[in-house]
């Protein structure tokens, strides 16, 4: 798991309830990492301390533009990406090293 914060919480979808959203300046742990094909293919996360389920649909993670990941934990960031092929094959490691 990567720590990150939340820096935008703002444009929460009426499909997440408020008990579900992100909220400004608190930690949360990444435990995933996938490509949103249905939002420009941007990266999407998804975090330990929020379970999006069926419920959200049709959101499962979260947008990595709304994180900032902390500096001690980019190399456990940078694991997890490497673990997911589907955005490994569609960003480089530099890429995502400018994104965060």
């Amino acid at each position: 798991m990567a720590r990150c914060i939340c820096i935008n919480d703002k444009n929460r979808p009426k499909e997440i309830p408020s008990n579900q959203w992100v909220e400004h300046s608190k930690e949360y742990n990444i435990i995933d990492i996938q490509v949103l094909n249905k939002q420009n293919k941007i990266l999407g996360v998804q975090l330990e301390e929020i379970d999006l389920d069926e419920n959200n649909h049709p959101y499962y993670f979260f947008r990595l533009d709304r994180f900032l990941v902390r500096h001690n934990d980019l190399d456990l960031f940078m694991a997890i990406f490497r673990a997911s092929e589907e955005a490994s094959k569609l960003i480089t490691e530099q890429e995502i090293l400018e994104l965060i």
